[in-house]
């Protein structure tokens, strides 16, 4: 699906970084694609709702923050 999968982070790397972004409990975490890139796609559930997380699965940088 990817290529360079050597250089994507590991799971529990991107779930730390959703969960200092936006503290809570991850509700759900995956591996996808998004404008061509490899990123992870984290749902967390705060105090203020639920929120989506988009993280460069390279670089480890927040893409996007949506509150649903």
């Amino acid at each position: 699906m990817f290529t360079q999968q050597n250089n994507i982070l590991d799971i529990n790397t991107a779930a730390s970084i959703a969960l200092q972004t936006v503290p809570g409990s991850i509700v759900e975490l995956e591996l996808d694609n998004f404008h061509g890139r490899p990123v992870y796609e984290v749902e967390i559930l705060s105090v203020y709702g639920k929120y989506e997380i988009i993280i460069d699965a390279f670089t480890g940088a927040v893409l996007r923050i949506e509150l649903d």
